[in-house]
């Protein structure tokens, strides 16, 4: 959390343009950290895709991923630390600097609110808690990023910054003051609900974040198969190495591209032994292609090579 009330590190490379939803895209994944493992600061861990995030903000897994990247390599917040696989990728908060720090320590009350799971007992804990709330990134014409970080800056104390221009933070305090978001004594969340209810947003979101959970079944769904694929392909070529390793003791090695004679018994030779181990087309295909790799390897010709897999290991035969 301090680290969205404290300025980016030098040389950062995110624009003032981009830096509100690159802010915000940092609290929605806080806040799921929060939610899963009860760490509101630097040891923080969390799961996060392309997708996933693109739901929550409003906005393509593409723009999303640049946003992820944003945050490990400009703003330096987080650190990849691992994968799951399916593009699902564990990111941890990166340790706070000396003035994020003093940050942290101004807005004690609210970190602790985090930590125990219940923002409602702090104005700005509140604010972080609601950042994926659809009435921030699906209000059309309404709210968004900078209405976002206008209310942490308006919530936090002295001194913090939210990386709003002036002209930035001018337009998100008009939209929260437009929907009362700013009065005393606000229940924020029911706000919000009603903002997401009258600008349709509760319903745009869940249309979007479904399709977004849908694409990426579907990723899941093809990578499995990729690598079922390739664990299948991997199993057939060790099959049809330990083919032609067993066949290869019986009819001997290659000869020589220059013994014409010694070649034309060889292939035969070899084809005596292979065959009978090729139960089915799959296995043909591998043993053919393992033995055109072997002799070209031999020195072979590409044609010759190719004929003599054929010969030995006939797929069409086999299917």
């Amino acid at each position: 959390m301090a680290r969205l009330l404290s300025p980016l590190p030098d040389n950062a490379a995110i624009s003032s343009r981009a830096e509100p939803r690159v802010r915000l895209a940092a609290a929605v994944t806080a806040a799921r950290a929060v939610e899963v493992t009860g760490e509101p600061e630097a040891k923080t861990a969390v799961m996060v895709t392309a997708g996933w995030l693109a739901g929550q903000i409003n906005t393509t897994p593409r723009q999303a991923q640049k946003i992820l990247t944003a945050l490990e390599r400009g703003a330096r917040w987080t650190r990849r630390t691992g994968s799951a696989g399916g593009g699902r990728l564990l990111f941890r908060f990166t340790k706070l600097d000396a003035e994020a720090n003093e940050v942290a320590w101004a807005h004690g009350d609210a970190i602790e609110a985090l930590a125990q799971g219940r923002p409602d007992t702090d104005p700005l804990a509140a604010v972080i808690a609601t950042a994926a709330h659809p009435a921030w990134s699906y209000s059309e014409g309404a709210l968004g990023p900078r209405a976002f970080l206008a209310l942490l800056l308006h919530n936090a104390e002295p001194g913090a910054w939210v990386g709003l221009t002036p002209a930035g933070l001018r337009a998100g305090v008009k939209e929260l003051d437009r929907w009362g978001l700013r009065e005393p004594g606000i229940d924020l969340l029911s706000a919000l609900d009603t903002i997401a209810e009258e600008t349709l947003a509760v319903f745009v979101a869940t249309d979007r974040r479904r399709e977004m959970q849908e694409a990426s079944a579907r990723e899941r769904q093809r990578l499995e198969a990729y690598r079922a694929g390739r664990e299948e392909r991997y199993q057939r070529r060790r099959v049809a190495r330990a083919i032609l390793r067993r066949a290869l003791d019986v009819a001997g090695a290659p000869p020589s591209g220059t013994d014409r004679a010694a070649i034309e018994t060889w292939v035969p030779r070899l084809a005596v032994v292979v065959r009978p181990e090729l139960v089915d087309a799959e296995t043909a295909s591998a043993v053919h292609d393992e033995l055109g790799e072997i002799l070209a390897r031999a020195g072979f010709s590409a044609e010759f090579s190719g004929k003599a897999a054929a010969f030995v290991a006939p797929v069409a035969a086999a299917a």
